[in-house]
C-alpha cells in the first residue's frame, strides 16, 4: 500500500475514508480494530479517488469508493440495481437508466424512502421513440413533464444512448432546484444566478460559457463532485465522455438527496 501523504483525507461514516489524491494512505479510522480493507482508485466526472473500502452489503460487485452511495440509493428504494444484486457500477449510464435515477431520487427527496415512483404523468406519450409500453416510460414522460429535458432532437429521447458528464451535471442539477424550491412550475425554470462562482473556473476543458458551465461550477461548489486533487494541469471534467452508473451515484446520493452523511 502507497505511505505517500494524502493531500486532503475526510472521513466519512462507517470505515470509509476518502482520500483526495492519487496516491494516498488514509489514516486509521475509529479503533484499532482490524478491517477488511482494500484500496482502489477511481476516475471519472471531475475526481480521481483513492480509497479505502468495504464490499457493499447489497451489492455483490460494489466494492470500491462510491459503496456508500450505492447503498443510500438502495436503502432509500431509488435503485435496486441492474438484477442479480449487482449494481453493475462500470456500466455506461444510459438515457433511460438516467431518468429513472433522476426522477425516483427527486420523489425520493420530496416524499421520503421508498417514493420515488409515486407521481402522476400523461399516458400521451412525448417522444416517439418511447412508447407507453417502455419499460421507464412513465419516469422518461415525467422528465418531459418537469422540463428537465426536451429529449435528443426530432422528436425522439434516445433512450438507449449514453449519458455524459455534462449532461449528469445539467439533469441532476435541473433536479436538485426542484427539489429546493417545489416542482408546481418545473425544474427546468429554476435559475443558478447567483449561486455558482464564476471564479475560479475548475476545470480546464469546462470553461465559462460552455454547455454545463454553471451546473458543473454549482456541484463542484457544493462538494457534489471533486476535482482532481493536483496541480491545475490535470483538473479535467471529460464533459463529452459517457458517465458511469457508479461515477453518477454522487449525482443522485448528494446532489438531489442532498446526503452528505457517508
Amino acid at each position: 500500500m502507497n505511505t505517500r501523504k494524502t493531500q486532503e483525507c475526510r472521513q466519512r461514516i462507517g470505515v470509509k475514508c476518502f482520500c483526495l489524491a492519487l496516491a494516498a494512505l488514509c489514516p486509521a479510522i475509529g479503533s484499532a480494530q482490524t478491517l477488511n480493507l482494500t484500496t482502489e482508485y477511481i476516475r471519472g466526472g471531475g475526481r480521481t479517488l483513492a480509497v479505502l473500502h468495504q464490499p457493499s452489503p447489497y451489492f455483490t460487485d460494489v466494492t470500491s469508493a462510491l459503496a456508500n452511495e450505492a447503498n443510500l440509493l438502495y436503502a432509500d428504494g431509488v435503485s435496486a440495481g441492474c438484477g442479480g444484486g449487482q449494481y453493475c457500477p462500470y456500466n455506461i449510464l444510459t438515457r433511460d437508466q438516467m431518468a429513472v435515477l433522476i426522477i425516483s431520487s427527486i420523489y425520493t427527496a420530496i416524499n421520503g424512502p421508498g417514493q420515488g415512483g409515486n407521481f402522476s404523468y400523461s399516458q400521451t406519450p412525448y417522444f416517439s421513440d418511447v412508447p407507453t409500453t417502455y419499460w421507464a416510460f412513465k419516469f422518461i414522460q415525467k422528465m418531459y413533464e418537469l422540463g428537465i429535458t426536451a429529449g435528443c432532437g426530432n422528436g425522439d429521447y434516445c433512450p438507449t444512448s449514453n449519458t455524459l458528464n455534462y449532461q449528469m451535471a445539467v439533469f441532476s442539477t435541473s433536479a436538485r432546484l426542484c427539489v429546493l424550491y417545489g416542482v408546481a412550475n418545473g425544474c427546468g425554470g429554476h435559475s443558478l444566478t447567483g449561486l455558482y462562482p464564476t471564479t475560479p473556473q475548475y476545470y480546464q476543458d469546462v470553461p465559462s460559457g460552455s454547455t454545463g458551465f454553471a451546473q458543473i461550477q454549482y456541484l463542484t461548489s457544493l462538494g457534489v463532485i471533486t476535482p482532481t486533487n493536483c496541480t491545475p494541469s490535470c483538473y479535467y471534467f471529460d464533459p463529452n465522455s459517457a458517465i458511469t452508473r457508479g461515477v453518477s451515484t454522487p449525482y443522485l446520493t448528494r446532489g438531489i438527496l442532498d446526503d452528505f452523511s457517508y
